[in-house]
């Protein structure tokens, strides 16, 4: 347990440690990387066999910072009901679907 908060501790900071010019780069690609990490396991749990990636990608992209934020630390903690319903209702924005139909469909193995 100690392990986990150390953990979701680190991202948080490196987050807040943004909004300073010189860290904000390297901040916003951690957690963006830990928030990818949750999605695209959710995602392959939740469809087996499918390259998950194509709608990671668009799920992350239509995320808010406090989204990736919770996101990454999920990622770190195992997600839970609430981080399944988190990842649906990005999914289900206008910019993620059209994403996901743009680059996805084709993927898909029918």
């Amino acid at each position: 347990m100690n392990r986990q908060f150390l953990a979701i501790h680190i991202v948080v900071s490196c987050f807040l440690l943004s909004a300073c010019s010189g860290f904000s780069s390297s901040a916003d690609q951690l957690v963006r990387s830990q928030a990818k990490q949750a999605v695209n396991n959710t995602v392959a749990a939740r469809f087996p066999g499918i390259d998950a990636s194509f709608a990671t990608d668009c799920i992350i992209d239509a995320a808010s910072s406090d989204e990736l934020i919770y996101l990454a630390s999920s990622a770190v903690s195992g997600g839970d009901q609430r981080t399944v319903s988190k990842i649906l209702e990005i999914a289900q924005r206008p910019q993620s679907a059209t994403c996901i139909a743009q680059n996805g469909i084709a993927k898909l193995p029918l």
